[in-house]
């Protein structure tokens, strides 16, 4: 009994010490509570590259991880007396680990880990400790698709290169979005012919898009475009290399043409519209037997408008004589200047067309029409009392002749005769030979009456296939089309519409083909196509005459093109990626195929195959198919069959071929509600536009943006994310998220036109008004470019600390331009009658001013001005007009003059 009683005092004694230190060690534990080292962890399935080489990194923060060793901090001395630790991976498939914490990565996507801490003695959890863990793969090959599209070729004239790229993985799997399959980030470079990265200002690269935009005075040369991608933005080795693209900036040449309007005025065309343009200067060349002297012309005024500059002159050019034109940055242009005298002149036996109809039994008028050497009708009677008239051969019987009037006369229809006449300037060389003689001739024919006054006659194709009129008389072969024919007379106010049959002064029409070997015409003029080339269609008009006598002759020839047949040459999918999957469930998704040809009209889908590329989309093809209208049906509760072994997000590449033609791809990401834990923030522009905040003239709209905050879940919205605007960290509360605003990187998230309000950002672009001779507008936050941020308040290391997120949103808010147009100077003095109009109104008067929408400024105005009327010149520098908004405020807008202008009392 005794040695039971010290055996039992001895048990009791020990249950006594454990009793007492399990408490103690617990009470160390949750001072300072057992957690994993690690929160997150990156891996990676095969090797890859960074800066520090192929070797696993000590912390396993970046690099080419494929393995990490978790481990629980803070535990007690004799943790291991006290703890059970039982590790876990809740998806084996992506990730495993092992009772030591060592976790392995096995496949792309997400796996929890955990680690569940018991008592030894009760089987009471203490802690659970956990870590999320994303596996990605390094991309093995990067490649940019359109690469043809521009591989040795001249940059285009935007001066924009646009590359896509996709990336995959050692297996092929591909993607074309940074953070799926693949590494997260890309990186699109530009290298000059020396293999030098080319600057900012030089070429414009947006990393997101893969555009490259060069600026307009990039230098001549050959440029090296390509992409790499990186396990992160913090390293410059490259996991893969893209093939690079080589494209050619050439040195261009900015030329003008001059086109002279009168011998004191001329347009000079710049070859593109152009906000501004440089000094202008008209130099008289004039070249001796030794030397060319250059002798500067005065310029009355220079104005430009888009592509043009209209000059004019205080006095006449010389004739045929040599000006160097100069256009500050465009190439000199020499320019052979006329002044008017005539140069061409074209004979008629009508006054307002060219036609050599007269009618027999009286003496007609001959028309004529005197031009210069640029063109310009310079007809008037100084001129036209200095021609001379003829025939080329005179008639023995007397049944035609010409007078000195410029009169034709034939005695009977059906004859003809070539009439002359020649332009005697008077003007003689040192020879005494004449000089600036001008001839002419024109073979007139005789009718009894004037067959048809047509004025105008015009053909229009309606193309019956496609139901609907066709611009231009060009057409497909194999289209079906009929050929609209309208004619005017000079009875008729408008033109009428003619078929086959209808009469038309005294006359009937019909129609023929003059290209039977082309196409042919029917009565109801239905064209038949035979081939391509160009058909002439023939208007005829058929009389008859007292005798009887039956005359059929053309009125109007029209030619129809006929091109190349339809074919399908471009094919879209009103969605070449679709989402397929929420969180209520797998809904039916509906994508318009939008087949054209080149001629850019819709061709009709007959035939629909869709094939699946890779293993899963080929399992579940059936649930892409055509309806009755040819358009795909997406099926999501088959497409769900390709979720398997729990998976939540799957991505499917189909390749749609329509009318055994043309194939296009379509990409189909499933996705499935993941764990409820594995919510993320996200950002979405749910009402208006970073664009257009200064409101237009006349216009009461006021400009802004709201901004939702979302959570997801596997890419789906699941709810909403309270926000706050950003404080202190030491003022924030651990858990929440915050939001920063930033216009042109400058913080303006405490802007009285910002507010935030649950989850919701509202960017409001406010006007207000500032007291002025005008309550003249200002804009508030205006234009530029702004950020959103958003920060998640943390606890790290006892500290509070506002980490940014992932989700970010920009926009750039643009000025909407509205102002007025330049002036243009209508008169050189303002005339004061009496005191009955004042100085500013005078000097309006002197320009005309349109706003913008088209009309004569009328606001409140007031002049910016040096001088006054007693000085006899007043230099205007600008007007400023003050349009009324509506609401007793006023936008100024400034229009600049700055010219002199003479005043008259």
């Amino acid at each position: 009994m005794r040695n039971f009683s010290k055996k039992l005092a001895f048990v009791l004694a020990a249950a006594m010490v454990f009793t007492a230190f399990a408490p103690a060690a617990k009470a160390d534990a949750a001072e300072k509570e057992m957690a994993m080292n690690r929160a997150t962890q990156t891996l990676y399935v095969n090797e890859g590259v960074n800066d520090k080489g192929a070797e696993t990194l000590a912390d396993g923060l970046y690099g080419n991880v494929q393995e990490y060793d978790f481990y629980v901090k803070n535990k007690p001395a004799d943790y291991a007396k006290e703890y059970n630790f039982l590790w876990e991976s809740d998806n084996e498939k992506v990730a495993t680990v092992d009772q030591k914490g060592l976790t392995k990565a096995v496949a792309v996507g997400t796996a929890t880990i955990t680690c569940t801490i018991t008592d030894k003695a009760t089987d009471d959890e203490v802690a659970v400790a956990e870590a999320k863990v994303t596996v990605k793969a390094n991309a093995a090959d990067v490649v940019i698709t359109n690469a043809e599209d521009y591989d040795t070729l001249p940059v285009p004239e935007d001066g924009v290169v646009d590359l896509n790229r996709a990336m995959y993985d050692e297996n092929g799997t591909m993607t074309t979005k940074r953070g799926q399959v693949v590494t997260d980030y890309t990186r699109w470079i530009a290298e000059d012919a020396d293999g030098k990265a080319v600057a900012a200002t030089v070429v414009a690269i947006d990393q997101a898009t893969g555009k490259f935009t060069f600026a307009a005075d990039a230098p001549a040369g050959d440029y090296t475009l390509y992409c790499q991608t990186y396990q992160s933005e913090k390293y410059s080795q490259a996991t893969a290399t893209s093939d690079k693209v080589v494209v050619t900036v050439v040195e261009t040449v900015k030329e003008i043409e001059i086109d002279q309007q009168t011998p004191t005025k001329f347009v000079i065309d710049l070859g593109a519209k152009v906000d501004k343009v440089g000094a202008v200067e008209v130099i008289k060349l004039i070249q001796t037997s030794k030397d060319v002297y250059e002798v500067p012309v005065t310029l009355k005024s220079a104005t430009h408008k888009d592509d043009k500059i209209t000059v004019e002159l205080y006095s006449a050019v010389a004739d045929k004589s040599n000006y160097l034109v100069k256009v500050e940055g465009y190439e000199d242009y020499t320019w052979t200047a006329y002044n008017g005298k005539p140069y061409e002149i074209i004979l008629s036996g009508k006054a307002d067309s060219v036609s050599p109809l007269v009618t027999a039994g009286s003496e007609q008028d001959i028309h004529v029409t005197i031009l210069d050497a640029n063109g310009v009708n310079v007809t008037n009677d100084t001129y036209k009392s200095k021609i001379v008239y003829n025939v080329k051969e005179y008639s023995a019987d007397g049944s035609y002749y010409v007078t000195e009037a410029g009169k034709v006369y034939f005695l009977k229809e059906d004859l003809s005769a070539v009439v002359t006449a020649e332009y005697l300037s008077g003007d003689f060389d040192e020879n005494g030979n004449p000089v600036g003689n001008v001839p002419a001739e024109m073979e007139f024919y005789s009718v009894a009456v004037e067959p048809v006054k047509i004025e105008t006659i015009t053909g229009t194709l309606y193309n019956t296939v496609k139901d609907k009129d066709t611009k231009g008389l060009t057409v497909p072969y194999g289209d079906t089309v009929r050929l609209d024919i309208k004619i005017k007379t000079s009875a008729d106010k408008e033109a009428k519409a003619v078929v086959s049959g209808d009469e038309v002064n005294g006359g009937i029409i019909s129609f023929e083909t003059a290209s039977p070997n082309v196409a042919a015409i029917d009565a109801d003029r239905n064209l038949y196509l035979f081939k391509e080339g160009t058909a002439t269609i023939l208007v005829n008009w058929t009389t008859t005459d007292a005798s009887g006598n039956v005359k059929t002759e053309p009125i109007a020839a029209i030619p129809v093109t006929i091109t190349e047949a339809r074919k399908l040459t471009s094919l879209t999918l009103s969605s070449a990626t679709v989402t397929v999957g929420t969180v209520e469930g797998f809904d039916t998704e509906n994508l318009t195929i939008n087949a054209k040809d080149k001629y850019g009209d819709e061709v009709a889908v007959t035939k629909v195959e869709v094939t699946g590329v890779n293993a899963l989309a080929k399992e579940v093809v059936a649930g892409v198919e055509e309806d009755d209208t040819k358009n795909l049906v997406l099926n999501g509760a088959t497409l769900k069959g390709a979720l398997k072994n729990g998976t939540t997000a799957v991505q499917l590449t189909f390749t749609v071929k329509v009318n055994d033609a043309m194939t296009t791809n379509l990409t189909v990401l499933v996705k499935a509600k993941g764990a409820d834990g594995a919510t993320q923030p996200g950002f979405a522009i749910t009402d208006g536009k970073f664009e257009n905040v200064e409101r237009n003239v006349d216009s009461k709209n006021v400009k802004g943006v709201t901004i939702t905050a979302f959570k997801m879940n596997n890419g789906i919205k699941v709810g909403y994310t309270e926000i706050a605007k950003a404080v202190k960290a030491e003022d924030a509360t651990v858990g929440n998220y915050y939001v920063k605003i930033k216009k042109n990187n400058v913080d303006v998230t405490d802007n009285k036109s910002i507010t935030v309000t649950g989850s919701t950002i509202s960017i409001d672009f406010t006007a207000t008004k500032t007291e002025n001779t005008y309550n003249v507008v200002d804009y508030g936050l205006g234009a530029g470019t702004y950020v959103v941020e958003l920060y998640k308040c943390t606890e790290q290391g006892g500290k509070k600390v506002l980490a940014k997120q992932n989700p970010t949103l920009s926009g750039t808010a643009t000025k909407s331009g509205a102002t007025y147009s330049s002036a243009t100077r209508i008169a050189e003095t303002a005339e004061l009658k009496g005191g009955e109009v004042t100085l500013e109104d005078a000097l309006l008067k002197c320009f005309t001013i349109k706003n913008t929408k088209g009309a004569d400024a009328a606001a409140p105005f007031t002049v910016d001005m040096l001088g006054n009327a007693d000085a006899g010149y007043v230099y205007v520098k600008s007007f400023t007009f003050y349009d009324d908004l509506g609401d007793g405020s006023y936008a100024a807008y400034n229009v600049p003059v700055n010219t002199s202008v003479k005043v008259a009392k």
